[in-house]
């Protein structure tokens, strides 16, 4: 399932909807309570995405407070 999120964001980088999709699999396993591996996910995105699209931010705002993320 992870695979086909990252498959559409590298396919429409520029479009918000497949930025809301990449996001995916880091918000799904930071519900399941797998901190770390949401990190793996949210990381990938700041490594594919280009700068100017605020995802800093949106993934700080996702990770704050967990503790095995700062």
């Amino acid at each position: 399932m992870e695979w086909g999120y990252q498959t559409v964001f590298e396919r429409y980088p520029e479009d918000r909807g497949a930025l809301y999709a990449a996001m995916q699999p880091g918000e799904m396993n930071l519900a399941r309570g797998r901190p770390v591996t949401a990190c793996v996910y949210l990381n990938w995105i700041l490594d594919h995405a280009e700068d100017n699209m605020g995802l800093v931010a949106a993934v700080g705002r996702r990770l704050e407070g967990k503790e095995v993320c700062q």
